[in-house]
């Protein structure tokens, strides 16, 4: 046999080329594309609210930030700054160097939560480039605008940011369409965002937090404690839609039974009104976590009774 010409072997020059070529086609087209992304998402001008959604887009965060902040933030990272700064070694010298600020703040708290201590670094740079008795340069060119109020680099800029660019891309909605079908039709997964289906109705995958149930409860005690007067007190519990659907399908499902333990201990001073046998799952909008409250004549009526108003409700009538 003879052995191949050159062109047509894996060392000639005629396959190499063709496949070079294509490489440059691909990379070429993909340059192309993510170009043209870039360019439509600049000209892009999304809408101020989310329709499918039901909330506010971000907006393009601000650089600077004034630096004074509201007293509600400065509240809130006061007690965090001295061992926040401390601990970092972020700057020399002792915290008497300002002592008019280090009068106002606690040397015994800690703090782990990445943005309350970039909060309290940001606060504590602008109190410690305005004290007169540091004498040290300011150690963020904080700059004074209008009304003399400084100016510093927004040190959450780059998260907002983020959240903006997700909100803002261009073709969004038919993006997450998509990818909820993908997941749902294609790789069959249960849930999209904690977002599952059931016959029709949507639902959400819910957590119990038992410290913010103990912690409404408390709240709801503390105001009975405080009233002047003695009251009739009533509370209640309304159940979500995953109550009907979720435990029977698959899906992780709340423990009422414990939250109604755990506002029983903590509300003493009120009557607690179980509506749940009231409700069912047909009472909600398919779409949407709510109820429908032209639906709901029968926790009217069950409220009434335990209230002392269901005589009155004939006068009412239900929603039409």
């Amino acid at each position: 046999m003879g052995r191949p010409d050159k062109e047509g072997s894996a060392e000639g020059g005629g396959r190499p080329a063709i496949s070079a070529a294509r490489k440059m086609a691909v990379s070429l087209t993909f340059a192309f594309l993510l170009g043209s992304l870039f360019v439509a998402n600049l000209l892009y001008q999304p809408p101020e609210v989310s329709t499918s959604e039901r909330r506010r887009l971000a907006t393009f965060p601000e650089l600077f930030v004034e630096a004074a902040g509201s007293s509600s933030q400065l509240g809130r990272t006061r007690a965090a700054i001295p061992n926040v700064i401390s601990s970092r070694n972020l700057f020399t010298g002792s915290f008497s160097e300002s002592a008019d600020f280090s009068e106002q703040i606690s040397l015994d708290s800690t703090v782990t939560d990445p943005d309350l201590f970039m909060d309290a670094y940001v606060q504590f740079l602008i109190r410690y480039a305005r004290s007169p008795m540091t004498g040290r340069a300011n150690p963020l060119g904080l700059s004074s605008g209008n009304g003399g109020a400084a100016k510093v680099l927004n040190p959450k800029f780059a998260g907002q940011f983020d959240e903006y660019a997700l909100d803002s891309f261009i073709f969004r909605d038919g993006f997450r369409r998509i990818k909820a079908h993908i997941l749902w039709e294609v790789f069959r997964q249960k849930d999209n965002n904690d977002i599952y289906m059931v016959g029709g109705n949507a639902a959400k995958i819910e957590k119990l937090d038992e410290g913010s149930v103990r912690m409404a409860g408390e709240k709801i005690q503390k105001i009975l404690d405080g009233l002047s007067v003695t009251v009739s007190a009533y509370y209640s519990v309304i159940p979500e839609k995953g109550y009907f659907i979720a435990a029977q399908n698959g899906y992780p499902a709340v423990d009422y039974g414990l939250i109604e333990g755990i506002l029983s201990e903590a509300v003493t001073g009120a009557e607690y009104i179980d509506i749940k046998d009231s409700l069912s799952i047909g009472m909600y909008y398919r779409t949407d976590l709510h109820w429908d409250q032209s639906l709901i004549w029968d926790v009217a009526v069950r409220l009434g009774e335990s209230m002392g108003f269901a005589d009155r409700l004939g006068s009412v009538g239900r929603y039409s």
